[in-house]
């Protein structure tokens, strides 16, 4: 973000595929990614977004 205030508290790049999902996470005005690999299915979507939500505590930024 290169001293930008975000206006997101965490931004995630997401490749949707038929088995799994990868995703890039970059937490508010921090330059470092994290990567992370989840299954395909709902549950564990839904499990990741709302631990990151407690994490980060405000809006989130999904981009496929």
């Amino acid at each position: 973000m290169n001293g930008m205030k975000a206006k997101f508290a965490a931004y995630i790049g997401l490749d949707w595929a038929d088995k799994k999902h990868d995703l890039c996470v970059q937490v508010g005005d921090v330059d470092a990614r994290n990567y992370y690999v989840i299954e395909h299915t709902p549950e564990a979507i839904e499990q990741y977004l709302l631990n990151l939500h407690k994490r980060v505590k405000g809006n989130i930024a999904v981009v496929p």
